[in-house]
This record gives C-alpha cells, sequence and structure tokens, in this order.
C-alpha cells in the first residue's frame, strides 16, 4: 500500500491567495491584497521582488515562455506583467530596480465584476497572416 504524499508548510502568504505559477528558479505567488511576488524556489523566507498591479487579484495566467503573466482584479481590470529580461533575478532586488526588469501595464477590458478565468483564442490564419492575439476573459457580472 502507497505511502500519503507528505504535507509540510513552506510559507505563509500576508493574504489569501488567488493565484500560484512555478518555473525551475521561481514561485509565483498572487494574494488578494493585489501584490504579485516572485520568491526563490527553494528559499520562502521572504518574496524577492513584488509588484502591485492595482486592485485585489482574482485570477492569473501565464504565457507559456513565463515571459508575460496577465492579472484580473475582483474589479474587473486586466493588466500584463511583462519581463524585460531575459533571466529575472534569483536575489533580493530593491524596489527601484523592479522597473527595469518588469513592466506593469493596463489592459482594455468591459467587466465591471470579478474576473475569473481566460483563455487564448486561437484563431486560423488568413491569407497566411498570423492573426493578432486575441483574449476570451470570463467575469462573474
Amino acid at each position: 500500500q502507497a505511502e500519503p504524499p507528505t504535507q509540510s508548510l513552506l510559507f505563509a502568504a500576508g493574504s489569501a491567495v488567488s493565484g500560484l505559477s512555478v518555473d525551475m528558479t521561481h514561485l509565483l505567488v498572487a494574494c488578494r491584497d493585489g501584490s504579485v511576488s516572485w520568491y526563490a524556489m527553494g528559499s520562502y523566507s521572504g518574496p524577492l521582488f513584488s509588484v502591485r498591479p492595482g486592485g485585489p487579484i482574482s485570477y492569473i495566467a501565464v504565457s507559456p515562455s513565463y515571459s508575460k503573466l496577465l492579472v484580473a482584479t475582483s474589479e474587473g481590470a486586466l493588466h500584463t506583467v511583462s519581463h524585460n529580461v531575459l533571466k529575472l533575478p534569483t536575489h533580493p532586488v530593491r524596489e527601484s530596480e523592479i522597473g527595469e526588469m518588469l513592466t506593469v501595464k493596463m489592459v482594455s477590458s468591459f467587466h465591471v465584476g470579478a474576473i475569473v478565468g481566460s483563455s487564448a483564442l486561437v484563431t486560423p490564419a488568413t491569407f497566411g497572416k498570423p492573426p493578432p492575439p486575441q483574449l476570451v476573459t470570463c467575469g462573474e457580472d
């Protein structure tokens, strides 16, 4: 008979967690207090750096390359967080340096309530040209 999986607490977030993402070097934690924080894998004593796109976060989606993050809020706003560097640091960063690494940008949204999901809309190429990227969102409104 198989042993049950081992469970342990890595760290306690300062607010309710609304999204997680993991890559080879970082654990990304999005919280209802509006913060998005990056932790070094294996070292969870505190975030390396954080951003606050605006509003309580209800949902996140990460691009396949991990270089972009879609952040949705409970107020219906959408934001993108894009990497400006090839690799994010695995050491703590001063707040004044975050703008060099990450760009936070508000994206148009028609929602007035919490956004709870999203998906990339894949459409066929027309006349050999790829279509512009499109995103479908789902909200409580």
